[in-house]
């Protein structure tokens, strides 16, 4: 299939430029101090529940998690802004509150590994749960993303360790935590896409059926109103019409027959 043919995606992935673009000034300007996630002024700040995602412990951290969010981030945003910016923002959010809530003895908290998280599920589910529509390739890639989301995520948990970034010279514990909302988020929007997409299928499968029965029962009436059937079959059905018999003869007015005269006809009702 040649360039001209295949459906390209036909937007630029801004969002996914504007906040890869966002982490490397913040990186540069060291000012992950003043926008991580910090117990201590959450209450306070609560823009921190969203920047801190977008602060790193090192270059390595950064490099890991910004690769990763610039390729899903493009490719979810290339298919969807509103599902990109309702997984980026919903996971960032969701992940600050889950760590501030269930693990009290974390006091400061930096990386977009969280929200790579919830890109990747999103993606997989979304091939998944639209197999109609997908080639089988795709949708075993899917699977097997999925599936080694869930692993990664168990070892890092049973180790205590990641699996990329070297984390014990960047100077961070890794929270598996994070992971898993991140991926029950974007898996969470995967779904409601696809029950959305459903329920317009329906609805327009509901419409289009109404338009032909409409579309039908005109044919019918236009059918029952042409001058061609209103002049002839009314009077063929009708009930009050009897059957008629009689002779008939022609004369003319000098009285000789075979000429073009007076038609009279002599009914016998019977």
């Amino acid at each position: 299939m040649g360039l001209t043919s295949a459906r390209l995606p036909s937007r630029f992935p801004f969002g996914t430029a504007f906040l890869s673009a966002a982490s490397l000034v913040v990186a540069c300007t060291a000012s992950e101090a003043a926008l991580e996630l910090s117990r201590d002024v959450a209450a306070s700040e609560p823009w921190r529940l969203v920047t801190g995602h977008f602060a790193h412990f090192g270059g390595n951290h950064l490099a890991w998690d910004l690769v990763v969010f610039a390729g899903l981030g493009a490719i979810v945003e290339c298919r969807s802004r509103t599902a990109f910016l309702v997984v980026t923002l919903g996971s960032a959010c969701a992940i600050a509150v889950a760590i501030l809530a269930a693990m009290p003895e974390i006091d400061r908290y930096r990386g977009l590994s969280g929200i790579d998280s919830a890109l990747a599920v999103y993606l997989a589910a979304h091939f998944l749960v639209a197999a109609e529509n997908r080639p089988r390739a795709a949708r075993v890639v899917a699977a097997v993303a999925l599936g080694g989301f869930f692993l990664k995520t168990a070892w890092e948990a049973a180790t205590g360790a990641t699996l990329f970034v070297d984390h014990t010279s960047a100077g961070f514990v890794p929270l598996p935590l994070a992971h898993l909302v991140g991926g029950a988020v974007g898996g969470a929007v995967a779904l409601a896409c696809a029950l959305t997409r459903l329920r317009r299928g329906r609805r327009s499968e509901a419409e289009n059926g109404e338009r032909r029965i409409e579309r039908e029962h005109g044919e019918r009436n236009m059918e029952r109103s042409s001058p061609i059937s209103s002049l002839y079959f009314p009077l063929q059905n009708s009930p009050s019409t009897r059957p008629v018999s009689g002779s008939m003869s022609t004369s003319t007015k000098d009285g000789r027959a075979g000429n073009p005269g007076i038609v009279r006809i002599e009914p016998t009702i019977g």
